[in-house]
This record gives C-alpha cells, sequence and structure tokens, in this order.
C-alpha cells in the first residue's frame, strides 16, 4: 500500500515538479537529477513515516494491555476478597442446609475440590 503511495506521489511530483523545474530555468539533464533526488527523498519520508506509524501502533497497544491488566487484577482481586467474605460468612453461620445446597452447586459445576481447598485455606 505504501509502495502504491509512493508511485502516485512520485507521478504526481514529476509531471508537476518538471514544470516548475522548466519555469525555474533548469536543464533537461538538472531537471533529471533533480526529479531523482525527490524521487529517493519521497521515498525516505514515507519509510520514516512507516517506522513511526508502527511505533506509534506499538505504544498503544502495549499502553492498553497494561490498562487492561490493572483492571483485570483489580477486577480478580475484588472478586476473591467477596469469595473469602462469603465463604467466612457461611462458616461463621454454622448452618448445614446451606453449606449442603453450597456443595450442590459446586458438585454440579465441577468445582467442589477447588471450593473445598479454598474454604480450607481460608477456615484452617
Amino acid at each position: 500500500m505504501a509502495w502504491l503511495l509512493v508511485i502516485v506521489g512520485v507521478c504526481c511530483m514529476t509531471i508537476s515538479c518538471t514544470a516548475i523545474y522548466k519555469t525555474l530555468g533548469m536543464t533537461p539533464e538538472q531537471t533529471s537529477e533533480q526529479l531523482i533526488k525527490d524521487s529517493a527523498a519521497v521515498a525516505a519520508a514515507v519509510d520514516a513515516g512507516r517506522v513511526l506509524f508502527w511505533q506509534i501502533v506499538s505504544s498503544v497497544l502495549g499502553g492498553g494491555g497494561t490498562i487492561l491488566c490493572g483492571l483485570l487484577a483489580k477486577w480478580l482481586g475484588m472478586s476473591n476478597k467477596m469469595l473469602a467474605a462469603v465463604i467466612t460468612g457461611v462458616e461463621a453461620a454454622g448452618q448445614a442446609e446451606t453449606k449442603a445446597a453450597i456443595m450442590q452447586v459446586a458438585l454440579a459445576t465441577g468445582i467442589e475440590p477447588k471450593l473445598d481447598a479454598r474454604v480450607q485455606a481460608l477456615t484452617a
């Protein structure tokens, strides 16, 4: 895509710059030399712009990823604190019916071993 822009730019530059250079009194040889220099300058500018563009994109993506990780860590920390509060409250209440209902749901969803380990860690 960038090279297409370079080609179009060089074509436009050749048409318009040739007339300008002739108006300035340059010979056809000087005009050709100047057009070659201008073409190289345009290609260098496009390359520099492409490098700068990707550096900006990388910085934005890196910053966005950092912010997303921070928000995820905050959410997970809050979720863990809420789970610890619920487990501690259920254990403090000591109601067998509530514990049995929680165990049935944990077994049905397949998280019973992890939940049991978490309860043991918090109540030990």
